[in-house]
């Protein structure tokens, strides 16, 4: 979008916002009028619900914008939206003078932090309430939320300056309904000027994907459209399946399970599925079967359901952590699970979008243990399994890391060799639990094991 365009797209902006926020705060500033002297119950229950009419007139004015300018922008879901937002928005910020009398005698401290929880909650409730309605291919929503938050904040404390200096004893309900409406509208008109900056990039951000091809992030590919040959929706992807049997680097993917708008779950070969060039969906070429969970063979797995967020145990180095993230790899003529990526920063970038999927560090499959009970389950039954073929040291740090159910699966299945040798490097308390003679299970347990006093290797039980 040229400069000139992006100027009249904020111009439009300002001038339906500042309206429509305007005319929507008329039903608070009156009802907070007529319920100034009102029990504190009934304020919050009638301003909660005059936020409701306000939320409706700001999301209608926004949406007359970006109606035309966002693909896939539902205009009923956004003004819906909004209004429960702004409904929240009232909510919160009405709650303290509701409850003066059980937070009044807290600490200080509790008072200031409580307030500021309280306050980015408020500043933050209609943007995150458009964001869970924002078109699935746009990556900007977590931006949005920011944006938002900033013009309410600036908003709020251009009406905060405006009105209550004006407001005092004694004064008629009409003059203090004008003050009301005049400082609504500096606040409108700032509030409209710093979103508008946001609406702005959030009509010229990229698109999620514009290919399906190459490397793809497996959170992104949730929700991708599926065609037939024919070009008939089918639904939209589920999950993938990959078969651990085949290889752990990388992993080859079998099927994709594709869910349609009822909710029924279905399920093709990869072979019948293509990606058509320069397309952000996919096409199948043969009618998809019903997706049994029983119909999946014992190293098979489901990518996004037993892989990603789904914890895992590494043995170099030794901890256990969270997969942030799944990379496929999707050719011409096929796909494959390249790696997992273990860092924090993925699972942010999963809201931001703002790093490329090619540059995500990925840890291969083989050098990490799944938790999850599929995933677990995968991984013993893959003859390549990483758990028993890890040496005497390394498996005993996996196995402290791992469920007492899941390690004596681990040891079950592993040589007995290297079974009792790695059985022998555990902490008493852990190795009395795995075998099956120690006391129940119990979280805290794990404070006394080997991450505190580790025995040295090839200790003495003792």
């Amino acid at each position: 979008m040229v400069t000139m365009g992006r100027r009249a797209l904020w111009l439009r902006w300002v001038a339906l916002v500042t309206l429509g926020e305007l005319t929507g705060f008329v039903v608070p500033a009156v009802a907070g009028i007529w319920v100034a002297q009102r029990s504190p119950g009934v304020q919050l229950t009638i301003l909660t619900t005059a936020g409701l009419f306000e939320g409706a007139m700001l999301g209608l004015a926004q949406a007359a914008v970006l109606h035309r300018r966002l693909k896939g922008f539902r205009s009923r879901a956004w003004v819906v939206a909004t209004s429960l937002g702004a409904a929240a928005a009232w909510f919160l910020g009405t709650l303290p003078a509701a409850t003066h009398d059980r937070w009044a005698s807290w600490p200080v401290v509790w008072v200031v932090g409580s307030a500021a929880v309280l306050a980015v909650a408020l500043l933050c409730t209609i943007g995150a309430a458009q964001a869970l309605v924002m078109p699935r291919d746009k990556s900007y929503a977590a931006a949005w939320v920011g944006w938002t938050a900033l013009g309410w904040c600036a908003g709020l404390a251009a009406f905060t300056a405006a009105a209550p200096p004006l407001w005092h004893e004694g004064q008629s309900f009409w003059f203090g309904v004008l003050v009301g409406l005049g400082a609504a509208m500096v606040m409108a008109l700032v509030m409209a000027s710093v979103t508008g900056l946001g609406a702005v990039r959030l009509v010229a951000a990229p698109t999620r994907s514009a290919n399906r091809r190459g490397r793809q992030l497996v959170s992104s590919l949730v929700g991708a459209p599926v065609n037939d040959v024919s070009g008939q929706r089918l639904g939209t992807v589920d999950d993938i399946v990959a078969d651990l049997a085949v290889d752990l680097d990388p992993v080859p993917v079998l099927g994709l399970v594709i869910r349609s708008a009822h909710g029924q779950r279905t399920v093709v070969p990869w072979r019948s599925v293509t990606v058509p060039p320069g397309e952000a969906r996919f096409a199948v070429g043969e009618q998809p079967d019903p997706f049994v969970e029983s119909g999946l063979g014992p190293s098979e797995l489901l990518v996004r359901r037993d892989v990603l967020d789904s914890p895992v145990i590494t043995a170099d180095p030794p901890r256990r952590t969270r997969v942030s993230d799944v990379l496929v790899d999707i050719g011409a003529a096929g796909a494959s699970v390249i790696g997992v990526d273990l860092s924090p920063q993925g699972f942010l970038s999963r809201f931001t979008r703002r790093r490329s999927s090619v540059d995500l560090p990925t840890v291969p499959l083989s050098r990490v243990h799944l938790t999850s009970r599929r995933g677990h389950a995968a991984q013993l039954a893959a003859p390549q399994a990483l758990v028993l073929h890890l040496s005497a040291d390394d498996m005993a740090e996996v196995l402290t890391r791992a469920s007492i159910t899941h390690a004596r699966e681990i040891l079950g299945a592993a040589d007995p060799a290297l079974r009792e040798d790695a059985v022998q490097l555990l902490h008493p308390h852990i190795r009395a639990r795995v075998a099956g003679h120690g006391s129940p299970p119990r979280r805290t347990r794990r404070l006394n094991g080997w991450r505190i006093h580790r025995p040295r290797a090839h200790s003495s039980p003792d």
